[in-house]
């Protein structure tokens, strides 16, 4: 696994994260192909012919180097910036297993933070009293017993997470939707400075220079869930990002627990609705614990098969699976591997009795 910091290839990894249209999918594709991030912009003028979009050929062909030169000013302006890219083993677990991670991230603070066990609290950025409450009694709770409370540094439910959090001197993770060299909103600036002093992490996805536009926040909120053991709502609407949070949470797998609340609250059809849909709902943080001391302990044991040297391309293929047989085919079409990197990882996986196959397809043991 590659680390980047003072290295040739942080340029090029920089240059991927500003080029447009640059999904995971596009990038596995090219990364398998071409083998180093560094070949696949040398390789920019022939990868038209191979189905790729013209606006993104283009930006290969045309790297923004100036904005990749602010962004190795900002890295080397403070020993607490970093960025890691998906290819990092220091890269967060649980992320890595979703399906749109981003590239690489930005970071701020004590880049250990990633690999703790994380609970994501979100809801309204104008919650009532007794939501603000809920959102600072459960972060405390959560953070005395030894989780990470992951949040988005809005206004409302966010500050009263973080806030929960720093009060018992616990650490915190506020995942942003715009550059990390500037705060947003600018009046939770104390707050941001705060969760650093305190030893935790500001994260983004956005390069250097990165304005907070609308379109920025539910594509952070992906972030936020990915990195979370579970994600719990307090307070929602209906339409509202903290409902986006918890879909895509449910969609990657991951636990999503709301609290109910008086339906002539509007704040509370959004977490009525997630429970519909299949949220948990919860009323004490005990309702929670239960569920991730079990989630929590699957995780520490797939850590440990990470520390039997297993490879990466062996993991992803064993996420994959479950008790019911799954055929090669899907497991090529859902990792976006080829075959033969299937194949191998399959073979990987039965020598450690991982997996075994039964009924024209492979289970997990």
């Amino acid at each position: 696994m590659e680390h980047l910091k003072n290295t040739e290839n942080l340029k090029y990894w920089l240059a991927l994260m500003r080029t447009p249209n640059m999904t995971y999918r596009r990038f596995a594709s090219l990364f398998e192909a071409f083998g180093d991030v560094k070949s696949i912009f040398d390789a920019a003028g022939s990868l038209q012919s191979f189905g790729y979009p013209q606006a993104l050929v283009n930006a290969l062909k045309r790297p923004d180097w100036k904005g990749v030169k602010q962004d190795l000013l900002w890295l080397e302006s403070n020993d607490l910036n970093h960025f890691i890219c998906c290819t990092d083993d220091l890269y967060p677990r649980l992320l890595s297993e979703t399906g749109s991670r981003p590239l690489g991230l930005f970071l701020r603070g004590d880049i250990g933070c990633l690999s703790a066990q994380q609970i994501s609290i979100v809801g309204s950025r104008n919650p009532t009293a007794s939501g603000k409450q809920n959102a600072y009694d459960f972060s405390r709770h959560m953070s005395e017993v030894g989780l990470v409370v992951t949040s988005g540094l809005a206004l409302g439910i966010d500050a009263m997470a973080h806030r929960g959090a720093l009060d018992v001197k616990s650490k915190t993770i506020a995942v942003t939707g715009c550059s990390l060299e500037r705060v947003y909103p600018a009046s939770n600036k104390r707050l941001a400075a705060e969760i650093i002093a305190n030893g935790g992490l500001l994260v983004s996805e956005y390069s250097f220079g990165t304005q907070p536009e609308a379109k920025n926040f539910p594509r952070r909120n992906r972030i936020i869930s990915g990195l979370s053991l579970g994600t719990l709502v307090i307070e929602a609407n209906v339409k509202s990002g903290s409902l986006i949070t918890a879909y895509q949470a449910l969609e990657q797998g991951r636990e999503v627990f709301a609290i109910p609340g008086s339906i002539h609250n509007p704040l509370s059809r959004g977490c009525h609705k997630i429970i519909r849909d299949g949220a948990k709902l919860v009323e004490t943080a005990d309702d929670i614990l239960i569920d991730l001391e079990s989630l929590a302990e699957f995780n520490s044991q797939k850590k440990t098969v990470v520390d039997s040297n297993i490879s990466d391309e062996a993991l992803r293929v064993l996420d994959l699976l479950d008790s019911a047989p799954t055929e090669v085919d899907l497991i090529i079409q859902r990792s976006n591997f080829s075959s033969e990197t299937v194949s191998n990882a399959l073979v990987e996986l039965e020598v450690e009795e991982l997996v075994e196959m039964s009924h024209g397809g492979f289970i997990k043991l």
